[in-house]
This record gives C-alpha cells, structure tokens and sequence, in this order.
C-alpha cells in the first residue's frame, strides 16, 4: 500500500492535500507531518482511521526528518516555499520521491540544480505542481502541442467569489453570514510575497524584471467569472516554460492574477502603509520587522465558519502558428468550490493535482527521473480525466487567421 507522508500537512494547502489522498483511493496511507502536531492530531483525530495518522516534524532538521519519510512512497512538501531545498535534500537521505507547490520563481532555480543528484539516485522531484504552477504548466504544455510555433504564453488566473451573497440572503435563516475581514485561500505570506517582490517576465528571449502589482489588464473569462483585473505577481511557471517550449520558439511568457476586489483593495491599503516593509523599525527598546509582524497578525486572523462558494478559472494562451498561419489558443479550466468539504475553489485546484500526481508516481506511472517541472513529466490527459472526478471543467478553444 502506498504511503505518502504530507509536510505542512495541517496547513492551508496540508489539509485539502491529505483529503484529497484519502477520499481518491482506500489504499493510501497519509502521514500527516507538521511542526504544529497538536494541529496534525486534531486534523489525523477527524478521520478516525487507521489510515491516516500524525507525526511532529521539523523540516530545518534533515536528518531527523530523512527519519521520518524512510518508508514513504512519495513526499509531498506544502510548508513554505523557502523551505524546499531542505525538504529535497531530506527526500534525497531518505531516497523518496518528491513533489512541492511551487519556489516563487528563485527558488524554483536554485532546485533545478538537484537534477544530477536525483537522476543518480534514480528519485523524481516534480517542482511545482499546484494549480499555477502545476496544472498551469501542463496545460500550456497541452496547449503547445497543438501547434507547430508557439510565440507567446499567456497565463492568467480570476475567480469569483458568491459567498456573501448566498450568507446574506440567509439571515432570516438565522445562519451566520461571511466574515469581512481579510480571508486567505493560501499562505498569508506567499501572497504577500507575490505581490511586492518584483515579478518576473519571460520578453524578448529574455527574463526582466517588472514593479510589484504592475501590468494590469482587464480579462474577460467565461461566465460566472466575467471581467477582471489581473497583475503580475511573482510565480515559477515563468522560471521553466521558456526552457521546456524552447523549441517551439516561445519569446514571451508572463503570469497574472486577479483576486477579489475587496481583499485587493485591503491587502494594497497594508502594503502602501508599510506594514509589508522588510525594513526594522524600532518600538520601544525593540526592533521589529513590520512585514514579520503583518504575517504574524494575519495567520492569527479568526477563520470564517462559513463554507466557500465560489468559482476559479485558470486560463492559459497561446499565441503561435499552425500550417503557416497564426492561431490563438485557449484553454480554460473551472473550478468550484466543494460544499462537502468546505473548501473554496483555490483549495480545490491547488490540491487535487498534487494528489493525484503523487498517486501517479507511487503507482511509476511516471518514469523520469531528476528534478522536473510538471510539463516536462505529467501526463496531460490523465490529470485532466481526474481533476474532471473533482468536478473541474476544460474548454479549449482554438482560432486560426489567414
């Protein structure tokens, strides 16, 4: 029976990752691992199965950690980004496959240069392998083989949230409405982060960098979405589609998202007044770092008791050529939040593909070796039939012009 040992188990991502492994096939064991083990307890405790259980693990420590994954079939990492050379390395002592969503781009980087190291030992490392990146990356990938040049590369991200609107119809019901504040899909942090490092663009054959929040750009995608504004934020799927498509010709590859206007407004208010500053200010006899203190105070926001609804669409488009003339390409994946597990959209398509990717390869359905980007190892076909299991829904939508 496979065994996948989930890092950051109980955490934003963590927790939808081990649901996803549990309900998909009633052979695989979960390990959840977590620096918070009262928190991975609380969360092994609610499936009441012998199936899942909950380990301490503090990924800083490589060799305890190597410890803990020695019988593991695969790894899956969702602690923070900045993390994932350790947690590879530890996969490496400990000889498992590795899988992660996503190093912001620089880091990413520096993990392609563990190729050599997990090709000799014959592991497969697929980095990033979320939503975007991840199912972004294969679906590019997808796309370019329907076309004989592929000039530019499109990835863009909106959604649409309906859960205020379902809440608020509801008070007659008695039953408690959204919460207003700011309410977080993934790490505080990394989305702090993507929005006031500078972005990384792939133009002209070459990678630039741009100003944090900038680029933006109004985009019509299919309903229930509608028109959004999206913005460069820093992301890894810049740092390997103009490698994997080289010989297609692509010159232009760039990533934008758009997130809820209300959240965007909040989250731009806190880092125009400083708060997202990496510069220690002093209070008092002592020195802080505002953009420690912001994460800080943000993780401990209260959740909403309220279960998501809404819808995200990842789109991704080509720009290139088929038979000579030029084509534009675009696929468009839907996903809605699960009511049953209370999970919004984002959770949906950032966990499911790390799940069932990491089945794929405990079952060697994958034969590569080394560290790898998803578009360079997954299977397209297989990811789409599963996440449609999940309820995603694909269209893609090519025109050609003379």
């Amino acid at each position: 029976m496979p065994t996948f040992v989930v890092l950051g188990g109980s955490g934003f991502m963590g927790k939808v990752i081990v649901r996803d492994l549990y309900e998909s096939d009633k052979n695989n064991q979960i390990v959840i691992a977590d620096y918070n083990l009262d928190a991975a307890k609380k969360l092994a405790f609610s499936y009441n199965s012998s199936r899942v259980k909950a380990i301490f693990a503090d990924v800083t420590d490589i060799k305890k950690t190597a410890k803990l994954l020695k019988n593991a079939s695969v790894v899956i990492n969702s602690v923070q980004y900045e993390l994932n050379l350790n947690v590879m390395k530890t996969a490496l002592l400990a000889k498992v496959h590795y899988l992660d969503l996503g190093g912001l781009f620089h880091v990413t980087r520096k993990q392609l240069r563990l190729h050599p190291k997990f090709k000799k030992a014959n592991l497969l490392a697929i980095l990033g392998m979320g939503a975007a990146p991840g199912l972004t990356n294969v679906m590019a990938k997808y796309g370019s083989e329907m076309l004989d040049k592929v000039h530019e590369v499109k990835i863009r991200i909106g959604g649409k949230d309906f859960t205020q609107t379902t809440t608020k119809s509801n008070k007659k019901t008695n039953k408690k409405t959204a919460d207003s504040h700011l309410m977080f899909s993934y790490s505080p942090q990394t989305i702090l982060e993507e929005h006031t490092y500078r972005p990384m663009v792939f133009t002209h054959g070459k990678f630039v960098e741009v100003a944090p929040r900038s680029g933006k750009e109004a985009i019509n995608f299919p309903k229930p979405v509608g028109k959004r504004t999206a913005i460069y934020t820093l992301h890894s799927e810049v740092a390997t589609l103009p490698l994997t498509l080289k010989n297609k010709g692509v010159k232009e590859v760039s990533f934008k998202i758009s997130f809820p206007d209300e959240f965007e407004q909040k989250l731009d208010e806190l880092i125009d007044s400083g708060l997202a500053s990496r510069k220690k200010i002093k209070i008092g006899n002592k020195e802080i770092v505002p953009f420690n203190f912001l994460v800080k105070m943000l993780n401990n926001l209260p959740k909403s008791d309220v279960c998501p609804d809404d819808v995200e669409i990842i789109r991704v488009e080509l720009i290139g050529k088929k038979n000579r003339k030029r084509a534009d390409l675009i696929i468009d994946a839907w996903f809605r939040s699960n009511r049953k597990w209370c999970v919004g959209a984002g959770d949906i398509d950032t966990a499911a593909p790390p799940s069932i990717v990491a089945q794929m390869v405990a079952k060697n359905k994958i034969k590569q070796r080394g560290c790898l980007a998803p578009e360079s190892c997954v299977d397209a076909n297989e990811l789409f039939n599963e996440l449609k299991k999940r309820g995603m829904k694909l269209r893609v939508n090519i025109t050609t012009f003379k």
